[in-house]
């Protein structure tokens, strides 16, 4: 009974592991296309769409792999907009790649450096652009544009505390769901299967995929 047991975590272990590497080889597949679109698009100077295959790399985001070039490659292209005076697109670029990251976060903030480094800029620049509308250049140069600033900033840093449980229940949602769909395949492919002992691993696998799914949406 023990043997057996222990069998049955082993082959539940080796599945996860499988599908772990399974997404894990996935997500750089479709990343790693997202960024070469976007390298092609820059490549023609067709800036928007680059923005939006490099948001889309990201969407895919890993801790290594083209998802992390994806995020260096779209700020420096927002840099050298601001270098060339494209402040606009600088400020679309920038926007799109803090938003990327923010909807990548879960039980942690990713690439926290880049956020420090683009979140200034992004409150300088909604500013200017802010203060540029609503009165002639010598308001620029005056206090007005650093308030501003400087309230864009606080706005931009001050982000909602995530609801910690969320990301650990969808990660416990997830191995549910998937040990349940094991199970039920195992079960179902033997010689002699009785309708009863698919019950509790088909309840199993309903429960864990409904808990990952809510999970998903709260966290």
């Amino acid at each position: 009974m023990r043997e057996n047991l222990k069998t049955k975590i082993a082959v539940f272990l080796f599945s996860v592991l499988a599908f772990l590497v399974f997404m894990g080889i996935l997500t750089e597949r479709r990343a790693r296309s997202e960024l070469e679109l976007a390298r092609a698009a820059v490549a023609l100077g067709q800036f928007d769409s680059a923005d939006r295959h490099y948001f889309q790399a990201l969407n895919w985001y890993a801790p290594l792999g083209s998802s992390q070039k994806a995020a260096e490659e779209l700020l420096a292209l927002a840099n050298n907009h601001l270098k060339e005076g494209r402040k606009p697109l600088a400020l679309l670029s920038l926007l799109r790649l803090r938003s990327a990251l923010i909807a990548a976060r879960s039980f942690y903030l990713p690439r926290k450096d880049l956020l420090e480094k683009i979140n200034p800029v992004i409150a300088q620049l909604l500013a200017e652009n802010k203060l540029g509308h609503q009165a002639n250049e010598q308001v620029l140069d005056g206090q007005a544009l650093d308030a501003q600033a400087k309230a864009y900033l606080r706005l931009y840093t001050d982000l909602p505390p995530m609801d910690q449980k969320w990301p650990f229940l969808a990660v416990a949602g997830f191995l549910v769901w998937i040990g349940g769909a094991f199970e039920v395949i195992k079960i179902y492919f033997r010689s002699q299967v009785k309708f009863n002992s698919l019950v509790l691993p088909l309840v199993v696998f309903i429960c864990g995929y409904c808990l990952w799914l809510i999970s998903l949406t709260k966290a």
